[in-house]
């Protein structure tokens, strides 16, 4: 209903005419791309209707939470992939302070 409410522009549009001329032949061809139900078959297509949308709804949930399960192992991964390289980075610094006050104590201490 939508697609043929939408298909006439407004009376003042300097194409009206070719549009009200084209309008049968659009509304036969909404009829065959969505053919009309009847009022006996109406309840069944309303919930084949709502039990694909509930399929397709809990398909992308689904989706949704895996991915996001994924992305949340990954994160738990990197966290312990980046303890071990601040802990090495710490090493690192740790050891250059030593060699640094050695290094200083010994010019001092040697050069007196």
């Amino acid at each position: 209903m939508k697609n043929l409410a939408s298909f006439l522009p407004p009376e003042d549009h300097s194409d009206y005419d070719t549009y009200a001329a084209a309008l049968p032949a659009y509304q036969a061809e909404l009829e065959v791309k969505y053919p009309p139900v009847c009022t006996d078959c109406e309840e069944r297509v309303r919930a084949r209707l709502q039990r694909n949308n509930y399929l397709a709804k809990t398909s992308a949930l689904g989706g949704f939470l895996k991915k996001r399960r994924m992305k949340d192992e990954h994160l738990v991964e990197w966290r312990l992939i980046t303890w071990i390289r601040f802990g090495i980075w710490i090493v690192r610094g740790a050891l250059w302070w030593v060699t640094s006050i050695v290094y200083l104590s010994w010019c001092l201490l040697g050069t007196s």
